[in-house]
Formats: structure tokens, sequence, C-alpha cells
């Protein structure tokens, strides 16, 4: 679903981009799951759409997702926070060292 797709996407930048032990990113991506709003998260994925910022597009998302997650997000109010729910965040853990 949308907000997973987002909350690893997340995960995994924290994680291999920036170096954060997986826990601490885990934390970081619910974060920012929870709290940005809707315009905060169509402007990060605007970043991984290579035909509209390709100087910014990298190998770690594929446009078509990055693409998808955009369209579906700008069904949104940009104002809003549609996940601060904890339904959209908070059933994932980390379990591991």
């Amino acid at each position: 679903d949308l907000s997973t797709m987002m909350l690893l996407s997340r995960f995994y930048d924290y994680w291999r981009q920036d170096g954060l032990h997986p826990s601490e990113a885990l934390h970081r991506a619910e974060i920012w799951v929870r709290d940005t709003t809707n315009g905060e998260k169509i402007t990060y994925f605007e970043r991984f759409m290579p035909y509209s910022m390709p100087q910014l597009s990298t190998d770690k998302m594929a446009g078509q997702v990055a693409d998808f997650l955009w369209k579906e997000l700008m069904l949104e109010n940009c104002d809003e926070r549609s996940f601060a729910h904890p339904f959209h965040w908070a059933a994932f853990t980390y379990v591991g060292v």
C-alpha cells in the first residue's frame, strides 16, 4: 500500500544512503511518514522522477515507483498529513543486532 511504500523508501534511504543503524533508520522513517505533509512527500518523490528533474535522478528508486507515489499523493490535500495515524507506520519493527 501507499504508506508502506513510502515508509520503506525512507527507511532504505536513511539506512543505505545516510548510514544509520537499521533501528534508527526505521524510527526516522516512521516519523517522516507521520509528520510530513502530503506536499513535503510530493517534493521528496519528485526528485526521483527522471523526466521532471533528471539531474537529481538516482538509481535508488525506480522512476515508475516515484511516479506512482507522486500521482497518488497529488490526489490528497497538500497541506494535510494523511498518514499521521499509527495505522500507516506503527506496525513495523526492527529485530536484530
